[in-house]
């Protein structure tokens, strides 16, 4: 990921071996106001989605768990949306990414 991409997002990214190569696909973040910012999004041309990230405890495979609270999977559930960073993607259109989030959240009251 992009220097401009990890001073906008703060992410602290996993460990890898010195002979790894990176391959993120997209990288999730947060918003308590998720639906609104996806739009913003997508009006500037950022490829994003709420995506498939369910808490299991809700599903009628995982039945015997279901009652239990599990916050951290519920707040991800609600709130969480991925942002593409995948190795198609160029330095340019990293940095469009960041721009587009930096615009976004500028005014943290609207988001």
């Amino acid at each position: 990921m992009s220097a401009a991409a990890a001073a906008v997002i703060h992410l602290d990214l996993p460990a890898r071996a010195e002979d790894a190569v990176d391959i993120y696909l997209n990288v999730m973040v947060r918003s308590s106001n998720r639906a609104d910012v996806i739009r913003r999004l997508r009006t500037k041309g950022v490829d994003t989605t709420s995506g498939y990230l369910r808490n299991c405890a809700a599903l009628p495979e995982f039945a015997a768990f279901a009652g239990e609270p599990y916050p951290g999977a519920e707040e991800l559930e609600a709130t969480g949306f991925y942002l593409p960073v995948n190795p198609f993607l160029s330095d340019g259109d990293l940095n469009s990414v960041v721009l587009a989030v930096r615009e976004i959240f500028q005014d943290r009251a609207t988001v």
